[in-house]
């Protein structure tokens, strides 16, 4: 089985601490309603984490971490 959810909000979100990016988890809402479902098949999420990062590098940086 395969799940797609396409909300306004990401189970994660982008959080800049003196200059960084980081990826952190949301608390609360559908993330964490949808995370406690015991599934054997894929979640996928569809959304914006929030924030838009206009330094291609930093983007790459997050992506890729």
């Amino acid at each position: 089985m395969k799940l797609i959810i396409v909300a306004n909000r990401l189970p994660v979100k982008i959080v800049e601490e003196s200059g960084t990016y980081e990826i952190t988890r949301s608390n609360g809402g559908l993330a964490t309603g949808l995370d406690s479902l015991t599934m054997s098949g894929e979640k996928h999420w569809v959304g914006w984490p929030g924030m838009y990062i206009e330094d291609e590098e930093q983007r790459k940086k997050l992506i890729t971490s």
